[in-house]
């Protein structure tokens, strides 16, 4: 039998910096952070700390009722472990994003997606919104997960390899 269930909650450094402005009618942003120690799932639903650097980068424009949006982001664990769960050493992803806004902005329609570069996973998010009233907003969507199989026993889900968009993927 294992020691039985701690729980530790260690001190934590933090340092960061963003920069964000206007190129153009283009908005950029990036950002850096380090944190002294993240916390990180391991496999049999364990978890550990890790020192971590993490960067990422995007950019906005708005024109009108339409609003598109791209980003990046990168994440490092200096000192990962052995046997880590939904999430690895060096991990990269994708993101984009457009927002309509129609018929006299009573109508909303959303676009957004994520590709996990680690894990070759992503997810695609649609909405429609219909505003009734001022006091009701009517909304409908689909989410689309995909890459990596999902587990399907509790002992693949305890060792499971692949990232978050996988492990939840057949989620009904």
């Amino acid at each position: 039998l294992s020691d039985p269930i701690t729980q530790v909650t260690p001190r934590t450094a933090i340092a960061g910096a963003e920069v964000s402005g206007l190129l153009g009618t283009v908005g950029v942003r990036a950002e850096g952070l380090w944190t002294s120690s993240a916390a990180v799932s391991r496999q049999w639903f364990q978890s550990t700390t890790s020192p971590t650097l993490a960067a990422g980068g995007g950019l906005d424009w708005a024109r009108g009722v339409v609003i598109l949006s791209a980003e990046g982001s990168w994440r490092h664990l200096l000192d990962a472990p052995g046997d880590p769960w939904l999430t690895a050493e060096t991990q990269a992803q994708l993101a984009g994003a457009a927002v309509a806004r129609l018929f006299a902005e009573r109508m909303t329609a959303q676009l957004g997606g994520i590709y996990d570069l680690t894990f070759s996973e992503h997810m695609l998010q649609l909405a429609l919104s219909w505003r009734v009233s001022d006091s009701m907003e009517l909304t409908g969507g689909l989410l689309a997960l995909g890459g990596t199989d999902a587990p399907t026993s509790l002992l693949q889900a305890a060792t499971y390899t692949g990232g978050p968009m996988g492990y939840w993927g057949d989620n009904d």
